[in-house]
Formats: structure tokens, sequence, C-alpha cells
């Protein structure tokens, strides 16, 4: 295949009918120079991808503005039915060709894991594409040392320096993954100049452009023309979709032979559970969203049925890997609007009843999913409904409700922002606060999920957790109960007990190590324990933005439009979380600091009382009378305990009643002679 030839016209719809052409002739169909044209194929394909896909720091056409003709010819080429991807399932069963992937390109864990030959700890998509070069004199090192000195099961230097080799399907499927999660490129800068004749007053001058210099940014030999675009507006989305229904074949409830689980463990382990950012960052907008695709793909099918092992293997994948990236998410993503992303991303997730229907700021009342049959789902994913709950209230409790005026900046996470060096698809968060539309539309997301049916179910989890975790019990049976829901019967409180102990490990871990009572799903509240402090001050929070724009004097009707939505907003989240009361919840969360100010401010005019009060006059023999103890309880006067005279020993020789007596002798004695010696020494 002549890449001159192919590339030079620089015509995306002539290339990739060429393309398909070639695959079609010289490899699918066997002749007698097969091997060579598939050699030549095979040699080619790093480039092809590159000019197609693009790279970190490369425009592809993915990348690039193309005409509709383009778009669909590039289609065409990627589909799962065309010349193209057959011709590279059709290579991969020769072992022949293969590709070794350089380390520098994986990411850092991997490496190590690589580099000390412990292949066992490999995610599954490494686990068996592993190899190492034999060297003779390592292997004879090796040898000799498990010989003669003691067999060990760490890894040693003769599984060490192993290398990650792809056949043709395998390497072409793991770069199409990975170009979700590079950083956004930004178009380059050109550096401007100006030419001798502008030192010359009174002769015009003319702007001289030179070629950008931006090191992360490069262009192809045979780069097409056009404007730089995001992948979420080319062909990208719709080919990776096609290719989940090749791969991920849950209607057909098996995996292809050609590929097996390869497609879906690139999904896992590039799309979420490498995906790491920094505090104050987010992720590019285009790896967000093709992560939610790759959910709504998931929960698009009944994850009530047990009975599709692809659908059941998919969902126990992808469930715990995804609790830990929306965490990470949560934690570290900036306060800004943009954080509807990862609260969409958790929706999608965690009302699968919906099929994958992006989520909306008004949902249906009449949904249901405890009579509809999603207990046992709600039940293996309670670390979504508590731990990932919090975190979002602990962000929501911060909100302010400002009226911002959004600016052309507001809510970006475009192409065109630089990534941040060291963080893999990580972006700079766009300094601008949040917004009043912003926070309230985060607000509803998370009200929209909770369902009045399922907050008496996460009440039965929740008081099933503090009892396994606190012995805490109340007058019901929880694990009955639960049994009774989910299984329609009672007698399964064994296994409902089993998968709790299994939560509750991991929300511990989640948490530091020890477990704390989440308190949000709870019906008897008291002072002691009452309801979960960060979202008494989410309602707080609301309440006291609607007061201010009750307040104000500026722009009546808007303000008041403001107050109205606030209070709609308090009021539905109160009842999702049956909250009846928010005075007694603010009298409760209050009662401790009130109790705490009325006990120093009794300390305080005791002091009062004895810095004012006469001292007590005392009897020679050392008593007083009962009249005079009361009014020094009372602290009308003060027991002058100096002027008390002692009876007996000295009173620094007088043991106390914490003292014994023959040690502070011992004591007294020594301190005395150190004295007598530090005072010869000295003088």
């Amino acid at each position: 295949m002549n890449e001159v030839n192919l590339l030079q016209d620089r015509n995306v719809a002539t290339i990739c009918r060429s393309i398909n052409d070639y695959c079609l002739r010289y490899i699918i169909q066997p002749t007698s120079s097969q091997l060579y044209f598939i050699s030549s194929f095979c040699s080619f394909l790093p480039t092809l991808l590159v000019y197609i896909f693009g790279s970190p720091t490369t425009r592809g056409w993915l990348q690039t503005e193309l005409s509709p003709a383009e778009e669909s010819n590039l289609k065409d080429l990627l589909a799962v039915d065309r010349p193209f991807f057959n011709s590279l399932i059709l290579i991969s069963q020769n072992s022949d060709y293969v590709y070794d992937i350089t380390s520098d390109s994986l990411p850092s864990d991997i490496r190590r894991i690589l580099a000390t030959g412990a292949t066992h700890l490999l995610p599954r998509v490494y686990r068996d594409l592993t190899y190492r070069e034999d060297k003779l004199d390592d292997t004879i090192v090796d040898i000799r040392t498990a010989a003669t000195r003691q067999s060990t099961l760490l890894a040693n230097t003769t599984g060490a320096g192993r290398k990650i080799r792809f056949n043709c399907i395998q390497f072409y499927l793991y770069y199409i993954v990975s170009v979700s999660t590079w950083p956004a490129l930004t178009p380059p800068t050109p550096t401007t100049m100006y030419n001798a004749a502008q030192k010359l007053p009174g002769i015009a001058y003319r702007p001289v452009s030179t070629p950008p210099t931006d090191p992360t940014y490069k262009t192809l030999k045979y780069q097409i023309p056009g404007a730089l675009r995001s992948i979420s507006k080319s062909v990208y989305s719709d080919v990776m979709m096609d290719y989940m229904r090749r791969m991920i074949p849950i209607s057909h409830k098996r995996y292809p032979q050609f590929i097996g689980t390869f497609f879906l463990d690139c999904l896992i382990e590039l799309w979420i559970r490498t995906q790491w950012i920094s505090p104050n960052q987010k992720l590019t907008a285009e790896n967000i969203h093709h992560i939610t695709l790759f959910i709504k793909y998931i929960v698009g099918h009944d994850l009530r049925l047990k009975d599709n092992a692809v659908l059941n293997e998919l969902y126990e994948s992808v469930r715990d890997e995804l609790c830990f990236l929306v965490s990470r998410l949560c934690i570290n993503w900036p306060k800004n609007d943009n954080f509807i992303q990862v609260i969409d991303l958790w929706s999608v997730w965690v009302a699968p009843w919906r099929m994958g229907s992006h989520p909306k700021t008004v949902e249906a009342a009449s949904e249901d999913p405890i009579k509809d049959g999603w207990a046992l789902f709600i039940l293996d994913n309670v670390p979504f409904y508590f731990h990932i709950v919090e975190l979002i209230l602990q962000r929501t409790a911060t909100f302010q409700y400002k009226d911002n005026i959004a600016t052309p900046s507001m809510s970006r996470m475009l192409p065109g922002v630089p990534a941040v060096p060291g963080v893999p698809g990580g972006t700079p968060a766009v300094a601008n606060p949040s917004t009043f539309n912003g926070e309230l539309r985060i607000l509803y997301r998370l009200m929209n999920v909770l369902t009045p049916g399922m907050f008496d179910f996460l009440c039965l989890v929740e008081e099933a957790l503090d009892f396994m975790q606190l012995g805490i019990m109340n007058s019901r049976d929880p694990l009955k109960e639960l049994s009774l829901i989910c299984y329609k019967t009672a007698g399964h409180e064994k296994k409902i007990k089993e998968r709790l102990d299994k939560l509750s490990r991991m929300m511990v871990l989640l948490d530091g190590g020890i477990w704390k009572s989440k308190r949000l799903y709870v019906l008897n509240v008291s002072i002691d324990r009452p309801h979960n402090k960060d979202l008494i001050r989410t309602l707080e929070s609301i309440l006291n933005a609607s007061s201010m724009y009750s307040t104000q004097k500026n722009d009546k009707s808007r303000r008041q439009d403001y107050a109205t939505q606030l209070m709609t907003a308090h009021r539905l989240l109160s009842q999702a979380f049956k909250i009846h009361s928010m005075s007694h919840q603010s009298n409760m969360m209050s009662s401790i600091s009130n109790n705490a100010n009325k006990a120093m401010s009794y300390v305080n005019n005791l002091r009062i009382n004895w810095a004012n009060s006469p001292s007590l006059s005392v009897s020679e023999d050392g008593h007083i009378s009962k009249k005079e103890i009361n009014k020094i309880k009372k602290g009308k006067v003060i027991y002058p305990t100096g002027s008390v005279s002692v009876v007996g020993q000295e009173n620094k020789e007088k043991p106390r009643s914490y003292e014994c007596h023959q040690v502070l002798k011992w004591v007294l004695h020594v301190d005395r002679r150190l004295n007598q010696c530090v005072s010869a020494w000295i003088f």
C-alpha cells in the first residue's frame, strides 16, 4: 500500500473508498500475492490510524471539519461489516502480524507490574497478552538463584521486563478506544512579527505570520484542510456504538469468537479504571460524554434479567469500577456548572429503569422502581445511593444560588481548553463560579432519582447496615423486611446479610477504614442521632438564598421568581428525604450548641461571682460551718486555701490524696541532694 499515492490528494472520501477496495481485492479475496499485500497493509496501519483518529498531539480526520460526503465515507470505512474491519479480523488469525506496545503508552501502574513480572495482577485486557524476549544470560542467573538460595513466590528476573503484544484487531480497537481519553487539542497560535519597514516613520508595514511554535501540536505530512472540532461532533460516537453492539452483543448472549471480551475490557480499563484527575481539575467533555454513552448502552438493557451471561458479566465488571470513578470525580471536580456531567453519569447508572434515557430536570412522577422489581439492583449498588449521595450533598451544601450573569466562557468544557501537563485527559477548571440555574439543575438531578418508594427501601437498608456494624436495633427486623421486598418471601435473610456484608466492607474502605453511619434515609430522628449534616446544610443553604432574594429591593419580579424556585426545590428535597419540619431539624441540630452556650455562660457567671465575692473567714482550727459550705457551693464566697493553717508536717511535704507518702520522702530527699550538688558546682 503506497502511502504517497493514497494520501497525497488529501480527499477523505477518495481515500476511504480506496482503502476498502484494497482490503476487498488484495486481503479478503485469496490471491497468490496475498501475504505481500497483508504485510504492506500491516506496516501502513499505524500511520493510517494517526491520519484517521489523530494522536494526543496530532489532528486527524475526526478532529477536522469534514463535508457530509466525507463523513459518510469515513463512517462506511470504519463500519463493522465493511472490508476494512473484516480484513483486520482476517489478519489477526495469523500470529506473524503483531504489534508490540511501548511501555510509555501504558498506565504507570501497568508499567510497574510488567517491570516486576507480577502478571497475575494485570487487568484482564492485558493478562494473556504479555511476552518476554528470552535472554540466555538472564535465564541462567535466575535458575541458579532459585537452585542455590531460596524459592520464592515474588516476581524475579525470570519473569520481569515483560511487554504487551497485540494482534491486528486488538491493536486497532485499543487505539480507537484511547482516542476519547486524549486531551483536547487547541489550535496553535501563530507568532506575528513585523518587517523592517515598520521602523521607518511614515511607511506602512505588514504583519508576517511565522509557523506555530507550540510543541504540543503537530501537523501531518498530508494534513487535510479544515477547522478543528470536537470528536463528539464526528462519526466517532456512532462508530463506537456500532462496535459495542457487535462486540458486546447483549442480545446474542455470547461474545464473538474473534475478539472475546477484549473490547469490553478496553472500555473498562481506558475509560473507567485509569481515569484520574487532580483536585480542581476535570475530564474533557469528549471523555465523559463517551463514558456516559457506554453506561447508557449497558442500562439500555433490562438489568433485572439473570439468564443473560453477557449482561451479567458486563454488569459485574463495570459496577465497582464505575463507583470508584464517580467518587473520584465528585471529590476532585471543580465547583462550577460542569459538574452536572458527573451527576448525569451517576443518574444514568442508578436509575436503570429509565433504560438509558438522558437525565432531565423534571422526570415522570409515576415511577416506582421497588414495585417494578429493581430492589435487588438497588441493594447491589448501595454505595451509589449512600457514599456518592453524601459526596453530592457535601457539594450542594456549599451552593449559594447567586444570580451570576453567564459569560461566553461560562460552563465551558470544549476543545480549545489546554490540557493539564501530567494529567491524562484532564483539563484545567475554568475560573467561573456556579450559576443559579446550574446549581438548581444539579439539585433536581439528585432529587429525581430518589422516589418515595426508594426512600422506604433505602431506610431499611440503612437500618440493616447500622445493625450489622453498630448493633443498633429498632423495633422491626430490617433483614426480614428486605427479604420480603427483594425475594417476595421470608427466609432469605442470609443472602441479604451476605450482600450487605460485602457492601459494608467496601463502604468502610471508602470512608477511610471506619464505619460511618450516613443518616441519609432515616425516620426516627433524635438529638443523639440527627439527620445527615450535609443534607441539613443543603436545606439551610436553600432557605438562606430564598431569604436573601426575598429581602432584595431591586428587580422585584426576578427575585420573587428566584425565591419561588428555591422554596419549591426546598419542598421537593424535604419530601425526597422525608424531612417534615425544617424548624424541628434546625432546633435539633442547634440544641447541643445551645446547651454548650448555657454551660459556658454558667461558668462565666461563677467566675464573675468568685471574683467579686468576699473571702471566707476561717477559724483557727481550720474548720468552716455548714452554712459557709453552702455559700461556697453557690459561688458567693471564695474558699481561701492559702490562708488555712497547716497542722503537722510542712505544707510542701504533706502528701496529696494521689501521692504515696514513702515515695514523696524519697523524692524530696533526692531533690535536696541535687540542689546541694548544683549549688556547689555553680558557686
